[in-house]
């Protein structure tokens, strides 16, 4: 009782017995209330009505044009007193000149602005430039009023923008173009369900997002009617909006949504509201089918609540499944709370401190559909709305839609902006007098009719737009580039968004790449498998399967007591099998005679007599499981996450498996933990594990057992007596085992080294070493090298040296190193003012007196001349294999170009090919002696 509110219980009075206890108040009093009138007046003088974000906008316009009519007459706002301001901007006497005003500065905005997408083209769109004119016509007349001014007419502002609104658009073509909409559906939701059932990274959070895909749905409403918007026009549903009751069925329950403003979209306008009505919308949404459990809006919020602890008196699934109250409540303390909350950490959890926004509805929605491999121009929360209206219209008609959608009767809003029934029709089957719907509808094109999914990338090809591939295209695209941001190289803020907005560009540009090869490429089959699987759902049929296993459960437990029963009876076996039937209170009754029949001889069983049957297949099985294990396998599931396959990074092993593997790697570096998969992703990506960097370690390592602390070469020590063999046959001082004091020296060491150097044995050791491959040496990345580059740029810009920028390369153009800026190779055309002099291009014909002597290119009929046709081999392979790869026809005697190893010197040149010419007649082992030797 202590509780409850104490009313006001003061006498009420009308108007006129409120004036007549004026006349008997004080005069302070009077005064006072006079005067309070007066400055309330005073105060709503200018009074802005709109809308927050309406208001934002004529601001933002009315700052635009300030900045332009400043820069234009040369001045400075600090130099002008407000006065001086607005009659700068909005003078009283010359209108004319004002509105010339107005009229530049709408075509400066027109050329100055771009749109906020590229999707919808390189100008903006004439709606834009409305949205400007409009503010202009608002500060002019509040500004005439504040002055105690009349202002210009309405009709004569908007005549002379509109003039020149028109004629822009029409001399610069180009405008803004609208892009098409997006018609989310149940085949793309199943579709969703069944990725996020199986990737989402935390359960709590991810859940709200489903539940709030199933509203919108269920009730065809906007995201504000769900979550807050950022104007708050909306507060959004909250607990106390919700009405649950239990259904006649158990797993049954039937839910209210009461929707606020849902009719006008500022409920707080006075004038808007007049002659509305009631602002408020009830939906009533029953259970669906069993086969329609996971599009639930009420099962999915009775998770939620469940997982929360908010409803009154249940604490388990268990006690919600078997509550005898007709109406679930929730507590008092979360009536007023929001239905979804946002997340602290890019969706890891849940923030009870931050209501779920509706533009956080739209942006998780778009990037589960880029995951789900959909190709779309435009995706936000309302192309659920879309797709549910065209279908409440197909189904249902018009009245109902508009009910819906909270439309008056008399708008054709929902026409223009909504719904898309053309691929609903029967066109044919209308135009041709077959069969159809008396309103023309096909429920089998309706059905058919899911863009998203059909259109989809494979899962091999998303995989192509991800990663590796997306960096590059992004690289490219930097490179590409030539105003990029100042700060690129230093400020790693800058990076990070102007990186992550061309990463947005190139993603686009591969997924429409992909999207355009699987749509050639698409095979009939494919098409036709696409389309059995629009009403499949594996995550649909984890749900019917976990209700199976809690039917068979269920079924054993009875069995089990059934036995135990038995046990029991046989004690007293001496009794009459009939008289232990009668004396029974509740007997088991036949299968067959507990069956529902029909003409067809199908025997139904009924849910309690269920002994464990399974059905054929998986529709038997739904038919024969009940509602009720239907409803707990689906919230279990729910409650359980147990068909996620996602594992959190804070539960996975954190080290890098390639270190583990790794001898060179120390142990400190094997039981690194890295922050992110991101940060091990780098790190597998990175130089840390090629060849090269391995080749070091290990070098490094030997070094330290080394008794002079010098570098070893390993293949030196491998080849001792290979080496030793061919300096002795070279007539040369065998060297030893090469040790060197830098690493540096080493590596010039290998690199430089041939079978021609070092013998044979070592060239080997070399290649198995991977030396000859281009993948054993480090990358550097093209953005560490843009990085470079600008940085060097910034420091020298500042110590006042002057920069020439490159241009980009044209097409099979090479750059020339002496000259930055001057490239070799073909050009477009050549400068008129060359024409007459320049002379571009192959000649027609050979001179005539090079005729006899010069010939270009090469005969295809005879590539090599017939006198050394079998006599020349060619090779890509190391020099030391050249004698291998000669025909058995060519011999090895002739003249062999070599290179000369100084007895006791190491820098001598390494790797130089030997050349062989051979005289294509059969040599004897007595010419092969007498080889000649020329050093090179």
């Amino acid at each position: 009782m202590a509780n409850l509110p104490i009313p006001d219980l003061s006498e009420r009075f009308t108007l006129a017995q409120s004036l007549e206890n004026l006349h008997q108040a004080s005069e302070v009093e009077q005064l006072e209330f006079v005067q309070l009138v007066v400055q309330e007046s005073q105060s709503y003088r200018g009074f802005r009505h709109h809308a927050a974000s309406t208001q934002r906008k004529q601001d933002h316009h009315l700052d635009m044009y300030t900045q332009w009519m400043l820069f234009k007459f040369k001045m400075a706002r600090a130099d002008l007193s407000d006065d001086d301001l607005s009659d700068l901007l909005f003078p009283l006497n010359d209108h004319k000149r004002m509105f010339e005003e107005f009229r530049q500065f709408l075509i400066v905005v027109y050329h100055k602005t771009r749109p906020r997408s590229s999707m919808t083209g390189e100008r903006i769109m004439y709606s834009t430039l409305c949205t400007y004119r409009d503010s202009l016509m608002f500060w002019t007349k509040r500004t005439f009023r504040m002055r105690n001014q009349i202002p210009p007419p309405a009709s004569a502002m908007y005549y002379w923008m509109t003039e020149v609104m028109r004629g822009v658009l029409a001399s610069y073509p180009g405008a803004g173009k609208s892009v098409p909409k997006s018609y989310l559906g149940l085949p793309e939701l199943r579709q969703l369900f069944d990725l996020e059932m199986i990737y989402n990274r935390s359960i709590e959070f991810c859940e709200q997002h489903w539940a709030a895909w199933t509203i919108a749905r269920a009730t065809a409403c906007r995201p504000g009617s769900i979550c807050a918007s950022h104007d708050a026009r909306d507060p959004g549903l909250k607990w106390s909006d919700l009405d649950i009751r239990v259904g006649d069925e158990p797993g049954k329950f039937a839910l209210t949504i009461r929707f606020q403003n849902i009719q006008i979209k500022r409920a707080a306008d006075p004038e808007k509201a007049l002659g509305v009505g009631d602002t408020f919308l009830h939906v009533y949404l029953d259970s669906p089918q069993p086969s329609n459990l996971i599009f639930s809006p009420v099962h999915r919020l009775l998770v939620i609540a469940l997982r929360r602890g908010l409803i009154e008196g249940v604490e388990s699934l268990d006690d919600l499944l078997k509550l005898r109250r007709h109406n679930i409540t929730f507590k008092e303390s979360a009536r007023d709370q929001p239905l979804f909350f946002a997340s602290p950490n890019r969706g890891l959890g849940i923030d009870f401190s931050r209501p779920l926004s509706s533009a956080s509805l739209s942006a998780y929605l778009k990037s589960r559909a880029y995951r789900a491999g959909w190709v779309f121009k435009v995706m936000g929360f309302n192309c659920i709305r879309r797709r549910a209206l065209t279908d409440v219209v197909s189904r249902v008609g018009l009245a109902a839609a508009r009910r819906l959608a909270g439309h008056s009767p008399e708008t054709c809003t929902l026409e223009k902006y909504y719904i898309y029934l053309e691929p609903t029709i029967d066109q044919i089957g209308v135009m041709t007098e077959q069969p159809v719907d008396a309103r023309g509808f096909s429920d089998a094109h309706r059905k058919r009719w899911a863009p998203l999914v059909m259109g989809r990338i494979e899962d091999e090809r998303i995989q192509r737009t991800r990663g590796t591939a997306l960096r590059k295209m992004t690289d490219r695209l930097v490179l590409a580039d030539e105003n990029p941001p100042e700060e690129y190289a230093t400020d790693p803020g800058v990076r990070k968004r102007y990186r992550a907005r061309l990463s947005r560009i190139a993603h686009q540009a591969l997924l429409q790449h992909e999207q355009a090869e699987s749509k050639r490429e698409m095979t009939t089959e494919e098409f036709n498998r696409r389309q059995q699987s629009l009403e499949a759902s594996n995550f649909a049929d984890h749900v019917l399967q976990r209700a199976l296993e809690l039917r068979d459960e269920q079924s054993d437990a009875v069995a089990v007591a059934s036995a135990n029963d038995d046990d029991d009876d046989i004690e007293d076996a001496d009794q009459d099998e009939d008289e232990d039937e009668a004396g029974q209170e509740n007997p088991e009754q036949d299968l067959e005679e507990s069956g529902e029949s029909d003409d067809s001889n199908v025997v139904r069983v009924e849910p309690e007599a269920e002994m464990g049957e399974e059905a054929d297949n998986s529709s038997t099985q739904a038919q024969d499981v009940s509602y009720e294990y239907m409803a707990r396998a689906f919230m279990e599931v729910l409650l359980d996450n147990s068909y996620n396959q996602y594992t959190m990074w804070s539960e996975r092993i954190k080290t890098c498996p390639e270190c583990q593997g790794d001898e060179t790697v120390s142990e400190d570096k094997k039981a690194q933990e890295y922050q992110s998969e991101i940060h091990l992703n780098n790190h597998l990506e990175g130089n840390f594990h090629s060849a090269q960097s391995t080749f070091r370690r290990a070098a490094a390592i030997r070094r330290a057992s080394h008794p002079d602390n010098l570098f070893v070469c390993p293949y030196c020590e491998e080849a001792v007596d290979d080496r030793e063999k061919f300096f002795r046959a070279m007539d040369a001082q065998y060297p030893g085992i090469t040790t060197f004091s830098e690493i540096s020296e080493l590596f010039y060491h290998i690199s430089h080294s041939n079978d021609q150097t070092d013998g044979p044995k070592h060239d080997e050791l070399k290649e198995l070493g991977g030396w000859y491959e281009s993948d054993f040496y480090p990358t550097t990345s093209t953005e560490t090298t843009l990085k470079a580059r600008q940085l060097s740029h910034k420091n020298l810009k500042a110590m006042g040296v002057q920069i020439i920028e490159q241009r980009q390369v044209i097409a099979g153009a090479e750059q020339y190193d002496s000259f930055p800026g001057i490239v070799k190779g073909s050009h477009d055309g050549v400068p008129p003012r060359f024409v007459s002099s320049v002379r571009s291009g192959a000649p027609n014909e050979i001179p005539s007196k090079f005729a006899g002597i010069v010939v270009r290119g090469l005969q295809a009929t005879q590539p090599v001349p017939d006198a050394f046709r079998s006599n020349v081999v060619s090779s890509k392979a190391p020099a030391r294999r050249s004698r291998e790869m000669l025909p058995p026809q060519v011999s090895r005697s002739g003249i062999r170009v070599t290179s000369a190893v100084s007895a006791g010197s190491e820098e001598t040149g390494r790797r130089q090919d030997a050349v062989m010419i051979s005289s294509g007649e059969e040599d004897s082992d007595e010419e092969e002696a007498d080889e000649m030797e020329i050093d090179g």
